[in-house]
């Protein structure tokens, strides 16, 4: 079954287990004492928030990030044209053009996840 936050890898682990089984497994290691203390409600409210908070991620952010993909395409357009306007020009490539292409190209790939995901948008700290 494919892990969608890990961009749909698949585990190749064979061996399978009854759900039943899983939970009894796992419910038999937790202490009384987690239950009593209120923390599993606790992780319970937060996982739900989380979840909700998923599904209710408004379409403008979504457009937002869509624009700002749209400008990091231009950006990159235009620096392989100005690649190309040197190489045809017969002037040497200059690495800071090949770096920023790099970077630019690794803001779209993020971008171009997250607009796929239901999860929140990964911070970069980087501006374009």
């Amino acid at each position: 079954m494919p892990i969608d936050e890990l961009g749909g890898a698949c585990c190749s682990n064979s061996k399978t287990i009854i759900r039943q089984e899983l939970e009894s497994r796992v419910l038999d290691c937790v202490p009384a004492a987690f239950f009593a203390e209120g923390i599993f409600d606790t992780l319970s409210e937060r996982s739900i928030a989380y979840e909700t908070a998923k599904l209710k991620r408004p379409l403008a952010e979504r457009d937002q990030m869509k624009r700002k993909l749209s400008e990091l395409e231009g950006k990159q357009q235009n620096i392989i044209q100005q690649i190309s306007d040197r190489a045809a020009e017969g002037r040497p490539r200059l690495p800071a053009l090949d770096d920023t292409l790099d970077r630019l190209e690794a803001e779209r790939q993020i971008l171009e996840t997250e607009i796929a995901s239901e999860l929140p948008p990964i911070s970069t700290g980087q501006s374009a």
